[in-house]
């Protein structure tokens, strides 16, 4: 997040300003056009803005009733420093799997350039503006929103899914924000804080740059044991090298050549991919080498979303469950103090994904053999 805190010191720049003549009165003329647009608005779910249809939703209507329609991005000099700001931060939400086309960012900084020297009647200015605040607030709405509570409701998923994500009230955050000396800091805050989403935002970036590169093939065949030799050997190389599990090597005097330093790399890789650390590559390691780097991109970006589920603070103290790496990480404060494997479910019988306060440990809990097990088992004669 450095070049989040550095470009809002750009905050102290004047803000864009518009014609001397055009300027004294136009706080109110901008928001009686807001007050057009938008008073008989409470049942009518869009407007044509921009030659596009942009959804009314609640909090944006009630952010600017509560206001009296006064605008937020604009005042009696101009556009507001903070616009761009936000622009800013918008156009990089890739970097946490967001689309900025989801957030209107290209029209939003083409309309920000336009008002430079832009010689329309002043009227027509006015009505462009007043659009401009109304789709920039919705845009901070939106982005606000899905940063703390995600794109989708994990609830309408799968009843199993119980994450608990942060809820907020978005209008009273953007006027929180809009506060002096407020902006910088809610923008940092807006995105989950794990450690965990952090790395995976690297990881994207990692896997798009792979993304861009030719991806090597691999055959099917034997499972290929160290000290042996196969011809698959170099696109394994090749893979594990992108990937950084193995150094670039110079020179391989043998490329068919199953050596132990490509041995540790197989080895590196199957744990970041929970399989077992055998160094043998075979069936399910080949299938992990072969999934192209787009695909990744795909599942980190799902993760990611799925980060913006949790609550905002897992607590100084707290157990973490991967379920997809069969894996529990105990927390204790803020510093990794347990790791172990665990048993999840099946496709048929998923672990639940949930979040909740631990309450007691059972140790050495009594057992019987469930039925699925028992009627699974044949009567021994």
């Amino acid at each position: 997040m450095i070049w989040l805190r550095s470009f809002l010191l750009l905050l102290v720049l004047l803000p864009l300003a518009l014609p001397a003549a055009f300027a004294g009165e136009l706080t109110q003329d901008v928001a009686a056009q807001l007050r057009y647009l938008l008073g008989p608005a409470f049942d009518t779910p869009s407007r044509i803005l921009d030659g596009q249809p942009v959804p009314l939703t609640r909090p944006l209507m009630r952010f600017y009733r509560e206001r009296d329609f006064a605008p937020a991005w604009i005042d009696d000099h101009g556009i507001s420093p903070l616009a761009g700001a936000v622009l800013d931060v918008l156009e990089r939400v890739d970097e946490d799997g967001l689309r900025p086309g989801d957030y209107a960012v290209a029209p939003l900084r083409s309309q920000l350039e336009g008002f430079r020297d832009d010689p329309a009647p002043e009227r027509a200015k006015v009505t462009r503006l007043a659009e401009f605040d109304l789709l920039l607030s919705r845009a901070f709405i939106d982005y606000a929103v899905d940063q703390t509570s995600g794109r989708v409701d994990p609830e309408t998923l799968a009843p199993d899914w119980e994450a608990r994500p942060r809820r907020i009230d978005p209008a009273r955050l953007l006027q929180f924000a809009l506060q002096p000396d407020r902006m910088s800091r809610v923008l940092v805050d807006l995105p989950p804080p794990h450690a965990g989403y952090r790395r995976l935002k690297r990881a994207l970036a990692d896997y798009r740059r792979l993304a861009r590169l030719p991806w090597p093939e691999l055959a099917d065949g034997p499972v290929v044991r160290p000290g042996e030799h196969d011809s698959r050997l170099p696109a394994v190389r090749r893979i594990l090298t992108l990937l950084g599990d193995l150094q670039p090597q110079l020179l391989v005097e043998e490329p068919g050549f199953y050596d132990s330093t490509t041995a540790e790399a197989v080895r590196a890789f199957q744990r970041r991919h929970g399989l077992a650390a055998d160094g043998l590559i075979g069936g399910m390691t080949l299938t992990a080498l072969r999934v192209p780097p787009a695909v990744r991109v795909r599942q980190i970006m799902l993760n990611l979303e799925r980060w913006r589920w949790l609550p905002k603070d897992l607590g100084a103290r707290h157990l973490l469950v991967n379920i997809a790496g069969f894996e529990l990480e105990a927390v204790e404060p803020g510093q990794p103090a347990l790791h172990m494997e665990v048993v999840v479910g099946k496709d048929y019988r998923q672990t639940p994904v949930f979040s909740a306060r631990v309450r007691y440990l059972q140790f050495a809990p009594s057992w019987y053999v469930p039925p699925t097990i028992l009627l699974a088992c044949p009567p021994q004669r």
